[in-house]
């Protein structure tokens, strides 16, 4: 059964952070030149958004965290060919959701993070 949205009032007052840093996206070789394109994840979704529903950018600390999301996700399918591109991040406000507090607030369990989509 698919978690409900969580709203604007649920995000309200919920401790966020500053996150700063390089990061790493893999993207479908036609999209190198957009890397901050969200083009794939609106047309075929990902773990944390619908399929047509809204756009994406999925990212990752290491290129190996990367490599394992899109194994995950294409469980054996061919792709088109994939290029690693790294972006350099600057946020405001970032919510730690390894942070069980958080989760708690949100009505959320560690499990639900990592079910398949």
């Amino acid at each position: 059964m698919p978690l409900a949205p969580i709203g604007q009032e649920a995000l309200a007052g919920l401790p966020a952070k500053p996150l700063r840093g390089q990061f790493y996206r893999i993207v479908a070789q036609h999209l190198q030149d957009q890397v901050l394109s969200q083009e794939g994840s609106e047309l075929y979704g990902g773990r944390y958004n619908p399929k047509g529903a809204f756009g994406a950018l999925y990212c990752g600390e290491t290129p190996a965290v990367c490599s394992a999301e899109i194994h995950k996700a294409t469980a054996g399918r061919t792709l088109n060919p994939l290029v690693l591109a790294s972006v350099r991040v600057e946020l405001q406000r970032v919510l730690d959701l390894t942070d069980h507090a958080i989760l708690q607030r949100l009505g959320l369990r560690p499990e639900h993070l990592v079910a398949p989509n």
